[in-house]
């Protein structure tokens, strides 16, 4: 992982001396430190995971960008008795207060003193029994959906599609261009129809070549020829987007 030009952060002071004045300053690869209304915030690509006050309290918030490489901004960026790590796609939180074996569920919005390394606040910890119910049912209709897609039926749907085309296939999916969905006209910015796709099984050529584009495959039309990685892909593709509150892999 990119090292960080400022790290093991213990107060607002360390890092307003880092910045020497300046508004704004890289701190590593596609990570920039900001002011902003009286707070220093770092910034990791396009959201800003942490932000730090005058009284050296950092509120921690990676919006949906559970990664590794966000994982290890923080890590960096947190004192070095204060660790996020992973278990079972869950993020905790270990700090030395008041004991090091105690761990915190870490959620967007999480504050702690990084002078003290104290928490002051977890408001999302009450929803993490309830995202762990829906995450255990959506896990269940993936599987389920994925246990569908036998060859026979498989090839069944290639060959369908290499004779009539697409445009039986769900709206959104044939229209999908970014991680959000933008059918003509509209911006459909949830998921909440590939909630619907694994509750009816529905199998589509447009779904398949969304979820090996999104996998970054360099020739999706292929890739999505081979039910292995087809499987393994759309795993990855379902759980991105709609299991919350953790890593997906």
């Amino acid at each position: 992982m990119a090292h960080l030009e400022i790290s093991d952060i213990r107060s607002y002071e360390q890092i307003d001396r880092f910045l020497n004045g300046r508004l704004q300053k890289k701190i590593g690869y596609h990570t920039v430190a900001r002011r902003e209304n009286g707070e220093i915030i770092v910034r990791q690509w396009n959201t800003d995971i942490y932000r730090i006050t005058p009284d050296n309290v950092a509120t921690l918030d990676v919006d949906t960008w559970f990664t590794v490489t966000t994982k290890d901004r923080l890590n960096q960026l947190l004192p070095g008795s204060v660790r996020i790590y992973s278990e079972k796609g869950r993020w905790f939180l270990f700090h030395n207060v008041p004991n090091w074996l105690d761990k915190v569920p870490f959620t967007n919005g999480i504050r702690i003193n990084v002078e003290t390394r104290e928490i002051v606040a977890n408001p999302g910890a009450k929803k993490i029994t309830a995202q762990d119910k829906h995450n255990e049912r959506i896990k269940k209709l993936i599987r389920s959906y994925l246990d569908g897609l036998t060859e026979e039926k498989f090839n069944q749907i290639l060959k369908d599609a290499k004779e009539n085309g697409t445009a039986g296939d769900c709206f959104y999916c044939q229209f999908h261009t970014t991680d959000t969905y933008e059918p003509i006209g509209d911006a459909f910015q949830d998921h909440g129809h590939l909630l619907e796709h694994l509750k009816e099984k529905y199998y589509m050529v447009s779904l398949f070549y969304n979820a090996e584009k999104s996998a970054g495959a360099a020739h999706p039309e292929f890739r999505m020829t081979l039910l292995w990685a087809l499987k393994r892909d759309l795993r990855r593709y379902f759980s991105k987007r709609l299991l919350e509150g953790i890593a997906t892999i």
